[in-house]
């Protein structure tokens, strides 16, 4: 039998949520998991200081995104994104057909 939930667009706004590096990254893990159950995921202006979970929520969102196949807009502005994980995340939002 068909996905009752086929064919809903279904959106993840999380702007403004005042989530810590760690909780971003437990998103992105999950995420990662389940690659195709978001269409449009914003996580703007959230907390993404340097720390090691920062690094780890970076690792996450890109084996996400080289996975997601159904998202069609990401939102990451205002998380103070370096310019190493910038580097890190530019190449693959560059290839995605559907971002």
């Amino acid at each position: 039998s068909a996905n009752k939930n086929e064919g809903i667009d279904k959106h993840l706004d999380l702007s403004w949520s005042k989530l810590a590096p760690r909780h971003l990254n437990q998103i992105a893990l999950a995420l990662r998991e389940r690659p195709n159950s978001i269409r449009n995921l914003n996580l703007s202006f959230n907390s993404l200081e340097g720390c090691l979970e920062s690094e780890q929520f970076i690792e996450n969102l890109i084996a996400y995104l080289n996975s997601s196949l159904k998202l069609v807009h990401l939102d990451l502005s205002g998380l103070h994104l370096g310019r190493a994980q910038l580097e890190e995340l530019c190449p693959i939002l560059a290839v995605m057909v559907n971002l």
